[in-house]
C-alpha cells in the first residue's frame, strides 16, 4: 500500500492582499479623479456637529493638514463666505418631508481662504435624515469652480456690454425671423426712424413687407431668398424705401448676418442693422444733377472751344492768304522804288520809304508769329522721344551764324530728352534761347545756360541768361499775347513768343515759370508731362 503525503503549496496568493491591493488601486485613481476635478470628499456627522475633509479639501480651503476639524459653527464663521452662510444653513435645514429619510445636497457659494483670496465652489452631496427628517449625518463632493465663475462673470459683462451698445446706437439692431419675415427682437431705434411713438402702433411695423415701397418689394423678396445661403462670415446688404408714420418715404440701408440656421444649414435668423440714408441718397441724386448740369456745360464750352479754333483756324488762312498779297505788293513796289527812284528822292523821301519798307518787314514778322501760335494752340500731337539738347545746340548754331561777330558763353547739358511733339518743342525752345540771345547783347560777357534739375516728379529744365532781367512784379504780363515789358523797349520782337511757350509746354501737361531781377538776367524753367 502507498502512502500519499499532502504538501501546503507556500506559494499561494493571500485573498487578503489582492483585496487590500485593489483598494490601494481603487483608492489612487480617486484620488487622481478628485486631483483633476480639483476637489475633495466631505463628511458631517451632524450629532457631534463636527466635519471631516479630504487632504484635497484641506488644500482648497487653504488650511493645514494638522488643524484639526472644524465644528458647524465655525466652518460657517471661518471658510463660508459672510454673504453665502445663509444659502449653505439654509441647504442644511431644508422643509422637512414626512419619511423622506435622504435629502441631495447641490449648492454653490464662496469661501473664503486664511490669506483672503476668495474661492467659488460647488458643492454636491447627500444628508441622511432620522425618522423625525432631521440631518444625521451628511457625505459628498466639494471642488473649486473659480474658472468657471469667472468665465461666466466675463460673459455676463460681455453680453450686457452688447446689449448696452444696442441699445444706444444711433441705428435699428434687430433679430429678423426670415420664416416669418418679421422683427422679433429690435432696440427702440426702429420706432424713431419710422417715426412711430406709440407703442400700440408696434404690430403695424413689424412687418417688413407691409412697409416697403411697391417698388422695392422685388428686390426686398429676393434679397430675403439671398440671405438663406449666406456664409457665416458674409454681410448682405440691400438698400430700399420704407414708409414713415406720416407716410413719406424714406430710404434705408440693410445690413445683414447669420444668426440662426435650420437642420438643413439654411439660415433661419438674421442680425440686422437698419440706417436712415435718405439724406446720402438725397445728396447722391442732387451730386448727379449737378454732374448732368456739369456735362451739359462742358458740352456747350467744348462747342464755344471748337467754334473759337474754327475761327482761329479761319483767321489763320485769312492771315497767311489774303495779308501776305497786299504785304508782297507793298515790299515789291517799295523795292522798285528804291530801285529805280531813289537817287531822285531827297534825305526825307529815303527815310519814309525806310519806314515803309521796315513797317511792311514788321508785319511779315507779326503774321509768321501768328501763324506759329496757333499752330502751338490746335492739331494732333506727334509724341516722341525728343533730345533737347541736339534741339538746343542746332538753334544756338543758328543764332551765332546770323550774329557771327557776338561771343556768347553757352553751356547746354548733355543727354537731357523728353516725350514730347519734336517741332512744337522746338518753337519753344527757339523762343526761350532767342530771348536769352537778345536780352544778353549789350553785356560785355554774355553768358546763356540750358539745362536741367532732377528730383521728385518730372525733371525741371531751365534756360537761364545774365541779361537785362526785368520787375518781378510785372511778371504776370509775360505770357500774355502782344504785351512787352519795359525792359524790352529797344529790343526787336512781336510780344507773343512767350505766349506761344507757354501754350506748348500746357499742350505737354507741363508748367512755365520765371525768376528775374533788373540787370540780373533771368531764368524760365518748364516741366514736361507728355504730349496730348
Amino acid at each position: 500500500m502507498r502512502s500519499r503525503t499532502t504538501k501546503t503549496d507556500d506559494c499561494a496568493p493571500d485573498p487578503r492582499g489582492a483585496a487590500n491591493a485593489r483598494q490601494s488601486t481603487t483608492e489612487e485613481r480617486l484620488r487622481l479623479v478628485l486631483e483633476a476635478l480639483r476637489g475633495g470628499m466631505w463628511e458631517w456627522d451632524v450629532a457631534n456637529s463636527l466635519q471631516q475633509w479630504s487632504s484635497e479639501v484641506y488644500d482648497l480651503f487653504g488650511r493645514e493638514k494638522d488643524a484639526g476639524p472644524l465644528d458647524t459653527e465655525a466652518f460657517l464663521a471661518q471658510v463660508v463666505h459672510p454673504d453665502d452662510r445663509s444659502l449653505v444653513e439654509a441647504a442644511s435645514a431644508g422643509p422637512v418631508n414626512p419619511g423622506e429619510r435622504i435629502r441631495r445636497i447641490d449648492i454653490e457659494f464662496r469661501i473664503v481662504r486664511p490669506d483672503g483670496a476668495t474661492v467659488w465652489v460647488s458643492c454636491i452631496g447627500v444628508l441622511e435624515l432620522d425618522e423625525s427628517g432631521r440631518p444625521t449625518r451628511g457625505f459628498g463632493f466639494i471642488r473649486d469652480i473659480s474658472a468657471r465663475k469667472r468665465a461666466e462673470q466675463v460673459q455676463a459683462e460681455s453680453a450686457q456690454f452688447i446689449h448696452k451698445i444696442v441699445e444706444v446706437a444711433p441705428y435699428h439692431i434687430c433679430l429678423f425671423d426670415l420664416d416669418q419675415g418679421r422683427w422679433i427682437y429690435g432696440n427702440p431705434r426702429l420706432r424713431e426712424l419710422l417715426g412711430y411713438d406709440d407703442d400700440s402702433e408696434e404690430s403695424s411695423i413689424a412687418s417688413a413687407d407691409a412697409l416697403r415701397h411697391p417698388e422695392d418689394r422685388e428686390r426686398g423678396i429676393a434679397y430675403r431668398k439671398s440671405l438663406r445661403d449666406l456664409p457665416d462670415d458674409a454681410i448682405g446688404e440691400l438698400e430700399c424705401r420704407f414708409r414713415r408714420a406720416d407716410g413719406t418715404w424714406a430710404w434705408y440701408l440693410w445690413r445683414s448676418a447669420p444668426f440662426a440656421r435650420h437642420a438643413d444649414g439654411r439660415v433661419s435668423q438674421v442680425v440686422t442693422l437698419l440706417a436712415d440714408i435718405t439724406a446720402i441718397k438725397s445728396t447722391q441724386e442732387e451730386l448727379q444733377r449737378l454732374n448732368a448740369e456739369l456735362e451739359q456745360r462742358v458740352a456747350a464750352r467744348t462747342e464755344e472751344l471748337s467754334l473759337a479754333n474754327r475761327e482761329l483756324e479761319s483767321f489763320a488762312y485769312t492771315v497767311s492768304h489774303d495779308l501776305r498779297a497786299p504785304l508782297r505788293t507793298i515790299n515789291g513796289f517799295g523795292n522798285m522804288l528804291v530801285e529805280h527812284y531813289g537817287a531822285q528822292l531827297d534825305a526825307d523821301g529815303q527815310r519814309y520809304l525806310n519806314r515803309v519798307r521796315e513797317g511792311a518787314h514788321r508785319m511779315g514778322e507779326i503774321i509768321d508769329t501768328l501763324l506759329k501760335f496757333s499752330r502751338a494752340s490746335k492739331g494732333q500731337l506727334s509724341s516722341t522721344r525728343v533730345n533737347l539738347s541736339a534741339l538746343a545746340r542746332g538753334i544756338t548754331t543758328e543764332l551765332a551764324r546770323s550774329e557771327p561777330h557776338r561771343n556768347v558763353d553757352i553751356v547746354i547739358a548733355e543727354e537731357m530728352t523728353a516725350t514730347g511733339d519734336r517741332v512744337l518743342l522746338g518753337i519753344a525752345l527757339e523762343n526761350l534761347l532767342g530771348n536769352a540771345w537778345k536780352f544778353t547783347s549789350a553785356r560785355d560777357q554774355p553768358r546763356i545756360e540750358f539745362g536741367v534739375r532732377y528730383g521728385h516728379g518730372n525733371p525741371t529744365f531751365f534756360v537761364r541768361d545774365n541779361g537785362v532781367g526785368f520787375d518781378m512784379q510785372r511778371a504776370a504780363r509775360l505770357f500774355t499775347p502782344f504785351n512787352r515789358l519795359d525792359s524790352a523797349v529797344g529790343f526787336s520782337g512781336t510780344g507773343i513768343g512767350l505766349a506761344t511757350v507757354q501754350r506748348i509746354i500746357t499742350r505737354h501737361d507741363g508748367r512755365i515759370w520765371v525768376e528775374s531781377a533788373p540787370g540780373a538776367g533771368a531764368t524760365f524753367y518748364f516741366t514736361l508731362g507728355g504730349a496730348r
